[in-house]
Order: C-alpha cells, then structure tokens, then sequence
C-alpha cells in the first residue's frame, strides 16, 4: 500500500491532468552557459499531453519550442482565458529570463506572451502584446531571488475581475484590466522554453502548468495542493 501522501499526489495528478492543456515536469532539465543539456521528461506518459517537452532543441541559441503550431497558443493573448503555474530557479543574476514565451522579440509591434523576470532587481513580468502596444505589462513586479526556487502564477481572461492576476508562489503582485483590446491574431511564434539570442537564461524549471480557459477556484486548489505537496510551496 502506497504512504498516504504518495498516493495523494497520484490523484493529484490524476485530476489535473485531465483539465490541463499542456503540462511540462521534467525528469531533469538544466541549463548551463544557456544550453539545454539534459530533458527526460516521458513524453508517452498520461501527464504529457503531447504540446510540449516533445521538442527540439535549436542549435543557435538553444530553447525548446513546442511541436505545435504557434496558432494552438493564441488563448495565451487573444483573451479567450488562460493560467499558467511556472516553478524554476535562476541561476545567474545578470541574464534575463524569457521562460514561456510566444512572441519573438521585445517592441510594441509583437503578438504574443511572455512571462519570466527582468534583470533589473531579478523583478518578476509578463507582457500580453496585440501588436501595437501592450495590453498586459507588469514589469518590475515581485522579486526573483538568484539561486533559490520561485513560483509564478499568471492568469488572463478578457471580462473577468480582474482580467489578468499575477502572483508569485500564492501571494498577489499585480492585477487589473487589460490597457488595450486583445489580438485575436496568432502569436509570433510557437510556445517557446528559455528565450532565445543575447536574454537566453541559465536556469532550471521543475513544473509548467497551462490551463486553457479560465479555471475554477476548484481546480486552482487542487493545482496548489498538488504543487504544495510536491515542492513544499
């Protein structure tokens, strides 16, 4: 008989894998001089849904992209509804780190999101941009401590209150309404792992969640007794 508590998060994970769109725990991922050198996740297993971790490795500037099209990570922006739970660690105070990224470059003429930290005070951001300008911007917010575990949260919805709630681990850092209408265009590019070209990171990443739609309260709380359970946050 499985310890109370391992059998707690089989059903934990059970549950969740159900309602999630993608979900990416690997084995082991690490980054060194912002290379990927190491991806056991089971892309087979019932937690894979198949929209990520089965990905290729770019030689150039090494990130992971999704192996689905970038039109399958609209809800992202577009305003449809979408959580996304992060946990990772930075590894070096002076790189940014682009973590779940689908626009390609920084300027107001993107389409697409992105969600990790900015260099200045290692501060947490997410940007959802239309592209003209963004409609989500919540630069400098929270702190991310080099070397240590952090847990980001983010959530959009057009129409909810708030439409977008940003938090790190479970404490609120940034709310409110979108600044400008949504894209119903496709984003840059496909879902994209450790942003590429001079902000690639060097990090590692144990747990990405992503919710399509706008999730209940319920299912939130099985998310957090799920993370809370496996990483003690």
């Amino acid at each position: 008989m499985l310890p109370r508590r391992q059998a707690r998060l089989f059903q934990l994970e059970a549950q969740l894998a159900t309602g999630l769109y993608s979900w990416a725990r690997p084995d082991s991922v690490s980054i060194s001089g912002g290379k990927i050198t190491q991806c056991n996740a089971p892309a087979a297993s019932a937690l894979f849904n198949g929209n990520l971790c089965a990905t290729t490795v770019q030689s150039t500037n090494h990130f992971y992209d999704s192996s689905i099209a970038a039109t399958n990570w609209k809800f992202l922006h577009d305003g449809t509804g979408s959580w996304v739970w992060l946990v990772f660690a930075a590894t070096n105070a002076a790189l940014r780190g682009d973590y779940v990224s689908t626009r390609l470059a920084a300027g107001v003429a993107e389409t697409g999101f992105l969600l990790g930290y900015a260099i200045t005070a290692n501060t947490a951001r997410t940007f959802v941009q239309n592209g003209v300008g963004s409609a989500v911007d919540t630069s400098g917010v929270g702190t991310i401590a080099n070397n240590s575990a952090a847990y980001l949260q983010f959530g959009y919805t057009e129409g909810a209150s708030p439409e977008y709630d940003f938090r790190q681990r479970t404490t609120q850092i940034a709310s409110g309404n979108s600044a400008l209408a949504p894209s119903a265009s496709d984003p840059d590019i496909t879902l994209r792992l450790f942003r590429s070209g001079s902000n690639t990171p060097e990090s590692t990443f144990a747990d990405l969640l992503i919710y399509k739609g706008n999730p209940s309260a319920t299912f939130k709380s099985l998310v957090q007794e799920y993370l809370g359970m496996r990483y003690a946050i």
